[in-house]
């Protein structure tokens, strides 16, 4: 029996919340309930009395459920002690390992459920680090357009611009030799004139 204590009180699920489910079926083969259910803690004497009351199927339900609902600190623990105190080894030697394999399953099922996590968090970083590379990708490549069509754009305004400047210089040309032609036309007309007033006088 004492091996048996020592052998429990190292297991961590004894500290957890007992199951319902699993507290009524491990409890099963238990005949002496009302003597086990005194040792629980919360459980008095008359609560007793009243569900001895109930139908004989439905008595120890009505316990576990009562002390459940009596005592919020009420653990794995405390049902072990009842049993060591009751020498109900059999049970206590059967419910500690069902609580250490318990133990053992929930423990697993724990890494599953981080590495699954893990890997879902990876997978975000490396979805998000795509989509980011994507995105830099599109800006550069609008950055590098936009140059493009500026540069473009540069190109055509200095071309109008020195086209400018030869219109501007053509035009200057011209009107010199327009003043030019108007001078001597001028001239010539001057000295025709000049005849036909000799010419006349």
């Amino acid at each position: 029996m004492m091996a048996s204590t020592n052998t429990f009180k190292k297991s961590v699920a004894t500290y957890t919340k007992p199951d319902f489910m699993l507290l009524n079926q491990w409890l099963e083969p238990l005949v002496d309930w009302q003597s086990f259910g005194l040792l629980l803690p919360g459980i008095t004497q008359w609560n007793i009395i009243t569900i001895q009351q109930l139908n004989a199927k439905h008595q120890k339900l009505a316990l576990f459920t009562k002390w459940l609902n009596t005592d919020p600190t009420a653990t794995w623990r405390d049902v072990l002690n009842a049993l060591t105190k009751r020498e109900e080894i059999n049970l206590l030697q059967t419910i500690n390992d069902q609580l250490q394999v318990h133990q053992c399953t929930r423990g697993r099922e724990v890494d599953e459920s981080n590495k699954s996590s893990i890997q879902s968090s990876e997978s975000e970083k490396e979805e998000s680090k795509k989509k980011m590379t994507k995105a830099m990708q599109m800006e550069i490549d609008h950055l590098r357009s936009s140059l493009q069509s500026k540069a473009g754009i540069e190109e055509t305004l200095i071309g109008v611009e020195k086209t400018l400047i030869e219109r501007e210089k053509e035009i200057e040309l011209l009107q010199e030799k327009i003043s030019l032609m108007n001078i001597q036309q001028l001239k010539e007309t001057s000295i025709t004139l000049s005849m036909y007033y000799i010419i006349l006088t």
